[in-house]
């Protein structure tokens, strides 16, 4: 066996092992000791004296665990942006939590309102409420009522 074809061979399997080990979320092991709660149930717990919609609640909640490529139901209002939910150290510049205040601009131009400051957006809590006002404006193209 040709020793060049035979490094190239070991060289590729180390790239694909990296790949599929490196693409995993490392976020999801911090929330491994958590129930995972339907939507509804979230909505019920922690929102439902907000009067923000249960359908505009569960668009906004499955977008930003989808953003976060976490499953919905481990998110809990209070995870943070810059702890629970914070980038794992080496890989800063491309998670999706910088993604964020985007998903907010966005809305909020869809819905032809101003965007509000999103400095102080520090919880999962914090970007439901801002993004709901978007979402349940007159203009806006989300939906105004139902379940999610």
């Amino acid at each position: 066996m040709n020793p060049l074809l035979f490094f190239f061979g070991i060289a590729v399997l180390v790239v694909i092992l990296f790949v599929v080990i490196g693409g995993k979320n490392e976020k999801l092991p911090r929330f491994s000791g958590r129930e995972n709660l339907t939507l509804r149930e979230i909505h019920t717990q922690y929102f439902l004296k907000s009067g923000i919609p249960c359908d505009v609640f569960g668009q906004l909640w499955q977008e930003l665990a989808n953003l976060m490529e976490l499953p919905s139901g481990l998110l809990r209002p209070d995870d943070r942006f810059q702890q629970e939910l914070a980038p794992d150290k080496g890989n800063e510049w491309d998670d999706p939590v910088g993604l964020v205040p985007d998903l907010i601009r966005r809305r909020y131009k869809e819905a032809g309102l101003p965007v509000p400051d999103i400095n102080d957006l520090q919880t999962v809590r914090d970007y439901i409420e801002i993004a709901s006002k978007a979402s349940i404006h007159p203009g806006s193209s989300s939906p105004k009522t139902g379940a999610p």
